[in-house]
């Protein structure tokens, strides 16, 4: 039984992706805990079909309590997390049997997360972990949403990442649409604002709110306060803080105010993301050399979280900063670098008319 896992997943009104999700997990779990807050389409009758418990929860605007009543039904120690919009695509049994076996309880399972979202008319993949695999007798949630894992005893704990693979399709413009998602976070991030007081972690995940509903102008607000607040620059979620920022003040086209990303390099030089978007607001501004330079260290570094960003994006952009300086052959050069990225293949082809 120390061995055994149970999957846990809170759900509403996921009729369109809970069979997906369940199907994915099924063979992998020993069983699956479904707790239902207040659907009103199929989803429990589709989870039934999968689901070894479906459990109900009164709503109390407080994703940590209901995800903590999923932990309290499961009957295994251990738990995996899911959300309905989840699909496990890689789960090795024997890594994460180990992992399970050999590692202290009060550590903490890192499972590698792809969410694929539409950027102007490509589909895009961001790559991170997330904590979601652990022991309850050890773990419960805080936070009335974006709720975070915690230990029960207050104390530290370590993250080992664990050969589990999701694919998280929440991030699909119509899955947004659909949930209304921008409009209930905000909402319920300033209520616990109101309840917690300022908070670097929660204004940023306001700011992140705003961001995604493309009021980038409230977003930046958010982004600087909650700067204004950092207390260590190791937190994941910092960094993810400063490129947000930056990427904010891209979208309101004041590339001026996003050279302030550059005062944070010796922070995060080693970070393929962070480069990106340094070496894109360098060419924001102008500053061309050092734009190709920092895009060019993009490609020497690895595990970047947005896909191509160590590999053809930067290349990409040297290209263009090419073209636009008149330099037609190391354009094409660059271009040609890109493999088969169509916007490449295009300026490639433009070019070669001319």
């Amino acid at each position: 039984m120390e061995n055994m896992v149970s999957a846990c997943l809170i759900v509403k009104n996921e009729e369109s992706c809970i069979e997906n999700c369940l199907k994915s997990v099924r063979n992998h779990v020993d069983e699956i805990v479904v707790v239902d807050t207040g659907s009103t389409d199929n989803t429990v009758k589709l989870a039934g079909k999968y689901a070894d418990r479906i459990l109900n929860f009164k709503w109390v605007n407080d994703f940590s309590a209901a995800r903590n009543f999923s932990l309290e039904n499961a009957k295994n120690d251990w738990v995996f997390i899911l959300d309905a919009d989840n699909e496990v695509t890689d789960w090795d049994e024997n890594t994460v049997g180990r992992f399970i076996k050999k590692n202290d309880p009060r550590k903490v399972g890192n499972v590698e997360i792809i969410s694929t979202f539409d950027e102007d008319t490509d589909e895009r993949k961001n790559f991170e972990r997330e904590n979601k695999l652990f022991n309850r007798q050890h773990f419960r949630y805080k936070g009335i949403i974006h709720e975070q894992v915690s230990a029960i005893d207050g104390g530290t704990f370590d993250r080992i990442d664990v050969d589990i693979r999701v694919l998280h399709l929440g991030y699909k413009n119509d899955e947004i649409k659909r949930k209304n998602k921008a409009g209930r976070n905000t909402e319920m991030l300033k209520l616990a604002l109101e309840q917690e007081g300022d908070s670097c972690y929660l204004l940023y995940q306001l700011g992140k709110s705003y961001d995604l509903d493309k009021n980038y102008s409230d977003a930046c607000k958010c982004f600087l306060k909650a700067i204004s607040l950092i207390d260590n620059f190791e937190y994941l979620y910092v960094r993810k803080l400063i490129i947000a920022y930056g990427y904010a003040l891209v979208n309101i086209g004041d590339f001026k105010a996003a050279m302030e990303i550059e005062k944070y390099y010796g922070h995060y030089v080693y970070n393929p993301d962070y480069n990106f978007l340094l070496a894109y607001v360098y060419m924001m501004n102008g500053l061309f050399s050092k734009a190709v330079e920092t895009f060019l260290k993009c490609t020497e570094q690895k595990n970047g979280e947005i896909e191509g960003v160590t590999t053809w994006l930067p290349l990409y952009n040297i290209g263009v900063i090419y073209e636009c300086l008149g330099k037609r052959d190391e354009a094409i050069k660059y271009y040609g670098q890109c493999g088969n990225y169509a916007q490449a293949k295009n300026r490639i082809a433009v070019l070669l008319q001319k």
